[in-house]
């Protein structure tokens, strides 16, 4: 039998529990860490993967609260906030480049969210409120064996604490800046000898960082209640039942879009409607001198915010995230081998508006509304020998996700609500099938060398029908649909623009419908005519006729390893691995033309580590290098303006594979406990992304260009120091500082992002017994601003928009223990 198999066998056999990164035991050395990054306990310094591990307590200590908080102490992991602003549930994760800013479910997330080994399918609801938590592993790099399913960048695997066999709990309180205000409880109950249960709760109340100019609102605010309940039946040491039942609600408001710049010729053309409440001065100034109220100064470039959380926007900041889910996982001892079995169901329902245009005109704004429910299930098993460790399985997923993505696209100048808007429903269901065969073998060819090599089989299926529509029941666009454009409607109202002019009634040879009427309907010329006749569109909603789509692709993705455990603190190891994201299809399209479908996109990473302790264990080093071959890469991209004189008109955002991308990087991580009382970290990533070869001319990307939203180079490093206080107790200070460099917001790399470092830190004093604690903490205490993601489209819709971090903030905190 191996060295390696031998002492995971015996760690196992020993019960000994996950303990955090780089933890310093009674002895004064650092901790082994168990993970299951490959779907069994093993111990990660002998695991031939790049992973970062974390527990509660190691979180706790860091003062970090959700998911998108493990970017500022995880080599390689980024985050975004999304095209929908949220600040709540989105969670849009990038792993050594490889991610998703996507949020429509037609695009599946790069990287995959895992839940006690349940796997979450839309980026909704993927960053949550951390509760109980055992441990987070992150894993970097292509997961195409075991994780599998969308894990093209990587995976980020949540476990939550079991239930033990004694009664105990914990409650915390705390408060801190924008009128903070959160809870935690927990109580571990043993019913039997063989039935124990654990209920865990929170709620998190906090104001956003953002104020409105117009009303007294806040933009950014956490409003979340949550819970857990687990079941855990243990009835032998060779069976075991585990019920885990959860559901989270956030009722908070989406984080405040900023308006950073604007053109005002720009904005009024979406693929054949015509609006004219793309607000400008020339437009306020025909309002003024026709004797209507609209105040000088306010066209929407005005309204260009120079404080970052000082925002303008208009919409409703609606952000309410609800999910919940069961799982009932199965684990069964032959001796042998093992069975495990996870079966589950989740649901998301989600609401989040948000204002594109950061202006309180009713031009570019978003109500996204998610429905989505999930069925998982998933078999293993896995066994080892005298050489040979093994495993099999199989995966099966299906889903249902109805979603309409609604944009305001402009109305009356004067009325600014919805009701004088037209809205652009892009509404569909989508239906997505997958199921997949794997199995890892590692060979131990000798007591230091072993082989590690894995398949998997996916097959992926969608079905997309959709449901767009044009809701003009304020009557304020009309539709050209090709033709000769006139110079102008006749309608009930004065003329309300200047560059509007009443069609002469001698007009009669214009192709208007049988029953449609041009009156209360608003027309600007398109800027250069004739763009094409046109017909008005009669007050009410207009049916845009889509095809519906199905598609299916297959795939075999894989690792394959060779490793060197050159003694129980060293070990080296190369490998290759393969992922894949399935394809889809454009989930905008205004016109069936639009109806295009993408194709699967895949990562081939060659990478090479070196994993060690030294000094008697008082120093760990994990090093690895990496080289990615991305291929048909998918991308959002909004097209280019026509040509002028073109009867093309201007066409909406557009998902394809843009082209191939070539990633380099490397890692660092280092954990010392030079003493019993210091604690050091540090982190570093180095990484270069390169766009080779571009295959849609229109995305505007081109060879050389850089992927967005990751920077060349991070940085994050940590001390902490523990007095000990004798009877009187421990108090624990520690400081963590974050750094990432500059990275483009845009695929076109027109628009990059400065840099930015944080600062957090926090003090902890424990009573001797440990039985409860208080802390104060502070995070962004240099208060720096730093943007979470931005939009440049003024040159086909006329906005530039963002939005910022969290600014510098305080908290107090107490716990106890019973």
């Amino acid at each position: 039998m191996s060295q390696r198999t031998t002492r995971v066998r015996r760690l196992i056999a020993g019960a000994v529990s996950a303990s955090i990164a780089g933890s310093v035991s009674a002895a004064g050395v650092l901790e082994e860490i168990v993970v299951t990054a490959q779907k069994r306990e093993e111990i990660l310094q002998e695991v031939p993967i790049s992973i970062t591990a974390f527990t509660g307590e190691d979180l706790t200590s860091r003062s970090s609260f959700d998911v998108r908080d493990l970017e500022q102490f995880t080599p390689g992991l980024t985050n975004s906030s999304g095209g929908t602003g949220g600040a709540g549930g989105q969670g849009n994760y990038f792993i050594r480049g490889v991610g998703q800013s996507e949020f429509t479910a037609v695009q599946d997330p790069g990287v995959a969210t895992y839940v006690d080994g349940v796997y979450y399918g839309r980026t909704g609801g993927a960053n949550f409120r951390l509760l109980d938590i055992e441990r987070i592993e992150v894993l970097r790099g292509p997961q195409g064996t075991l994780f599998g399913r969308n894990a093209v960048g990587g995976a980020i695997h949540v476990i939550t604490a079991d239930p033990t066999d004694e009664f105990g709990g914990k409650a915390l309180v705390r408060t801190g800046s924008r009128d903070r205000l959160d809870g935690e409880a927990l109580v571990n109950l043993p019913i039997s000898d063989t039935l124990s249960t654990k209920v865990s709760a929170l709620w998190h109340n906090q104001d956003g960082p953002t104020e409105s100019v117009i009303d007294d609102r806040t933009f950014g605010d956490i409003d979340t209640l949550g819970g857990r309940v687990k079941l855990l039946f243990k009835p032998s040491d060779s069976f075991n039942a585990l019920l885990n039942l959860d559901a989270t609600r956030n009722e908070g408001t989406s984080t405040g879009a900023i308006l950073l710049n604007a053109n005002e010729n720009n904005g009024r053309i979406f693929y054949g409607l015509q609006q004219v409440a793309f607000p400008n001065e020339a437009t306020m100034a025909a309002l003024r001198a026709r004797g209507i109220d609209a105040p000088a100064r306010s066209g929407i470039s005005s309204e260009i915010s120079r404080d970052p959380y000082l925002s303008y926007q208009s919409a409703e900041p609606i952000d309410d995230t609800e999910t919940w889910g069961a799982a009932l996982t199965l684990n069964f001892d032959f001796d042998a081998f093992g069975v495990r079995s996870i079966s589950a169901y989740r649901e998301l329902d989600q609401q989040v508006a948000n204002d594109y245009d950061g202006s309180r005109f009713v031009y570019f704004d978003q109500m996204l509304t998610t429905v989505q429910d999930q069925i998982t299930q998933e078999i293993q098993v896995f066994g080892d020998g005298e050489r040979l460790d093994w495993q099999v399985g199989a995966f099966y997923f299906t889903e249902t996700s109805d979603q309409n993505n609604a944009i305001a696209q402009g109305g009356s100048p004067f009325r600014l609500d919805y009701n004088s808007a037209v809205i652009n429903n892009q509404a569909f269901e989508n239906e997505t099938e997958s199921y997949a065969a794997f199995s890892q073998l590692t060979f131990n060819v000798t007591e230091q060398w072993s082989v590690t090599g894995g398949v998997r089989f996916t097959h992926e299926k969608k079905d997309t029908d959709y449901d767009f529509n044009f809701d003009n029941r304020a009557g304020t666009a009309v539709y050209v649909n090709g033709g000769i454009f006139p110079p102008g409607v006749n309608f009930a109202w004065p003329s309300l623009l200047g560059d509007v002019v009443p069609l002469a009634p001698s007009r009669t040879n214009l192709p208007f419908l049988p029953g449609s009427s041009c009156d209360g309907a608003l027309i600007s010329p398109v800027p250069t005519p004739p763009f094409g006749a046109f017909r008005c569109v009669a007050p009410g909603v207009l049916p845009i006729n889509l095809p519906s789509i199905s598609d299916s692709w297959d795939s075999w993705t894989g690792r394959a390893a060779l490793e060197y455990q050159a003694s129980d603190d060293l070990l080296w190891y190369l490998s290759w691995s393969r992922g894949f994201k399935s394809g889809g299809v454009n989930s905008r399209p205004i016109a069936p033309a639009d109806v295009l479908p993408f194709d699967p996109e895949t990562v081939d990473q060659y990478e090479t580590g070196l994993k060690a302790d030294w000094l008697d264990n008082r120093l760990r080093t994990n090093v690895a290098a990496y080289y990615s071959d991305y291929k048909d890469m998918q991308q959002l991209y909004a097209p280019p303006p026509p040509p002028p004189g073109s009867n093309q008109p201007q066409r909406f955002f557009v998902i394809d594979n843009v082209g191939d991308v070539e990633i380099l990087g490397a890692e660092l991580e280092l954990i010392a406990a030079p003493t019993d009382a210091w604690l050091f970290n540090l982190g570093v990533t180095w990484m270069e992304t390169e766009v080779k070869t571009v295959k849609v001319l229109a995305s505007g990307i081109i060879e050389g260009n850089e992927l967005t939203g990751r920077p060349d180079l991070t940085l994050f490093a940590g001390a902490q120091y523990t007095f000990n206080l004798g009877e009187l107790g421990d108090l624990s200070l520690r400081a963590d500082y974050y750094s990432q460099g500059d990275a483009w917001d845009d695929a076109q790399n027109t628009n990059k992002a400065e840099g930015y470092d944080l600062i957090n830190a926090r003090a902890t004093y424990t009573e001797p017994n440990g039985r409860w604690n208080v802390s104060a903490f502070g995070r962004n205490l240099n208060d720096e601003v730093y943007s979470l993601g931005d939009q440049n489209v003024v040159s086909s819709f006329g906005t530039h928009f963002g939005w910022y971090g969290m600014p510098r903030e305080w908290g107090l905190e107490a716990s106890i223990n019973f």
